[in-house]
């Protein structure tokens, strides 16, 4: 069977400062239908970049080069035109951006953006695209929305936008939705009715998910599989049930050491050392090892292969099959 959407040695690459640099690394993973895969990892890691990348939403003039292969349902999507695109996007595979504010038109009504939505792919009359919208509005807790379509971005908070945004990505129930951060600016009651409406429409329509979130616990709410990413790079890739049960890479355990803590004894936070490299500076060998507590030579240069352990896959010299774990 053909996965929904099969991502090959995905590489982008964009204009920095006089030349090209990476900012994904041969990224590779699947996605089914039905199912939510999360990319995790610290600000910098290459997670947005590699949802931008699948849209193909990076501005043509800091883009400097995209490599591999991103198969939905067997069409490589990096070969598709302009208009299969256009077309494709919102209907097929949408997305919710992590800043609504930057993502709206401010001179247009959350209404006539929505609208628009249903213009372009459905050509229905405006009196049923507002009632589509008006229900989509209201699927996803916004109070009074039909008093929201003729609301500019500008007068709505935070929260009441990010949730117009999930609205208007789930408008056209995608086969895959790319939720980047998609209940940052919500309080924990709307987040759990926008995490539901996605698990809803999930099971209903077999839409896969591809989530980008720094939280944990939604990651173990939400997410059958997940692809860790560290400075550009997918390091560690495992079922969630193996992810939280044994994380391999020193990174992903520091990851899961820095996270709050329900009850117990109250202890300091377990803070990873130093910071995300930049983009134009990245250490040769694993891009982790200034920051690793097991570092050995090897670590220092040259790529590190992927080691396969129990139902995990992982990027470490600490996993290579002569070394005793």
């Amino acid at each position: 069977m053909v996965s929904l959407l099969k991502v090959k040695d995905l590489t982008t690459r964009l204009n920095v400062r006089g030349r090209q640099v990476k900012v994904v690394d041969q990224a590779s993973f699947t996605l089914e239908r039905g199912k939510t895969l999360a990319l995790v990892g610290e600000s910098g890691c290459g997670k947005s970049m590699t949802a931008l990348t699948l849209m193909q939403l990076i501005p043509k003039e800091i883009l400097g080069s995209i490599e591999g292969e991103v198969l939905l349902e067997g069409e490589n999507l990096l070969k598709a035109s302009t208009q299969r695109l256009r077309l494709m996007r919102g209907s097929t595979l949408s997305m919710i951006f992590q800043n609504p504010g930057a993502s709206l038109n401010p001179v247009y009504t959350i209404g006539d953006q929505m609208r628009e939505v249903l213009y372009i792919h459905e050509g229905i009359e405006e009196e049923e695209a507002s009632h589509r919208v008006v229900n989509a509005l209201e699927e996803v807790g916004i109070p009074s929305p039909k008093a929201r379509l003729d609301c500019y971005p500008h007068q709505l908070s935070g929260g009441m936008l990010q949730r117009a945004m999930i609205a208007m990505a789930l408008l056209l129930k995608p086969k895959i939705l790319i939720a980047d951060e998609p209940t940052t600016a919500l309080d924990v009651t709307v987040q759990a009715q926008v995490l539901d409406l996605m698990r809803s429409l999930q099971k209903e329509f077999g839409m896969a998910i591809l989530l980008i979130t720094h939280d944990m616990g939604v990651v173990a709410e939400m997410a059958d599989d997940v692809m860790v990413m560290y400075a550009t790079q997918g390091i560690e890739h495992a079922t969630s049930a193996a992810l939280f049960d044994q994380p391999l890479h020193p990174y992903t355990q520091g990851l899961f050491a820095a996270r709050p803590r329900r009850g117990g004894v109250k202890k300091r936070f377990e803070a990873i050392k130093g910071f995300v490299p930049e983009i134009d500076n990245l250490p040769t060998g694993c891009h982790f090892h200034p920051r690793c507590p097991h570092k050995m030579d090897k670590c220092v240069h040259g790529a590190v292969p992927s080691f396969v352990q129990d139902k995990s896959s992982v990027n470490c010299w600490l996993y290579e099959p002569t070394r005793k774990l």
